[in-house]
């Protein structure tokens, strides 16, 4: 069983990477926004695979390793263009001040990692909390245009308004059989669950939504809060009043 799903896995490792680099060759900012808005519900995805399609949890494991395949592939493709374009202009491109602190934050936390206790364990946080600095480079090498943006902007609030609805319907609606129904479990089977707890009153599981925890489904409603609102403001007619009032939700499922 095992090897089978090891087998499986470098396939389809070998697929989503050979896939998302030719998108990302022909396509390069509009790949990275899809992945993007796939990271708000990969962990809904796995979830379900989990708890209602009832798969082991190798394969969910395997599954969830496809989102590392595919920032590695864009990964590749944004240096062999940077490679080309050194290529074409002879020049090696200059580091500006955020290149340089990026880099003194990136050899603090290799010395880090390496003087650990548990190496291994600092290496995984390391790819962790560096990831977002992948994107960042990304971002800035794909060279979206205004348009792209926007539309970006735009699939973001809307996916952001159906999360936001989402976790309302899981504040109201679901219980704990609910959530361990769904796959909101840690490895061990036991519910992945943070409480609100109330003096005088029974605890009650705070909605994680898509995201992988209530903290993180949270900042994402203040991420977007902080892009409708003056979105709004600058907006005149129907547009405007549909931004009040997916702001309106976001500021609830902050709450």
């Amino acid at each position: 069983m095992v090897e089978t799903v090891l087998n499986a896995t470098l396939l389809a490792a070998l697929v989503v990477a050979v896939l998302v680099a030719c998108l990302a060759w022909r396509w390069p900012f509009p790949t990275l926004a899809a992945f993007l808005l796939w990271l708000l519900v990969h962990e809904a995805a796995l979830r379900f695979l989990r708890g209602p399609l009832a798969l082991p949890l190798e394969i969910v494991t395997s599954v969830s390793r496809m989102r590392m395949v595919a920032l590695i592939a864009m990964l590749l493709v944004f240096l062999v263009r940077q490679v080309q374009a050194v290529w074409r202009t002879r020049r090696l491109p200059r580091p500006n001040a955020v290149d340089v602190l990026m880099g003194i934050v990136l050899l603090i936390g290799c010395a880090a990692a390496l003087l650990s206790p548990d190496r291994m364990a600092g290496i995984a946080a390391l790819r962790n909390y560096f990831q977002p600095v992948a994107v960042f480079y990304l971002a800035r090498g794909f060279r979206p245009t205004q348009e792209q943006l926007r539309r970006l902007l735009i699939a973001w609030v809307a996916l952001g308004v159906l999360i936001a609805a989402f976790g309302l319907y899981q504040w109201v609606a679901w219980g704990e059989a609910e959530y361990a129904g769904n796959g909101y479990l840690l490895a061990g089977g036991e519910l992945d669950a943070a409480y609100l707890r109330v003096e005088g009153a029974p605890p009650r599981v705070r909605p994680p939504s898509t995201l992988t925890g209530p903290n993180e489904f949270g900042l994402q409603m203040a991420f977007l809060l902080l892009a409708t609102i003056p979105w709004a403001t600058r907006l005149r007619g129907r547009a405007r009043w549909l931004l009040w009032e997916a702001s309106a939700l976001l500021l609830v499922g902050l709450f």
